[in-house]
């Protein structure tokens, strides 16, 4: 995965789609990830949705 953002293609692609290169993987995903779905249950909890 890392190698594949390293590309020519890859970095063409970022400049025109105007984004930027945040590769996360590793501990740092998981921690991510974690996050988003403890924001997704809370906000899931607060609309009293069904998850």
């Amino acid at each position: 995965m890392i190698a594949a953002t390293q590309s020519p293609s890859w970095a063409q692609s970022l400049k025109e789609r105007k984004w930027f290169s945040s590769l996360v993987h590793g501990k740092d995903f998981e921690q991510s990830l974690q996050i988003e779905q403890a924001i997704a249950s809370a906000v899931t909890m607060m609309l009293k949705l069904k998850a």
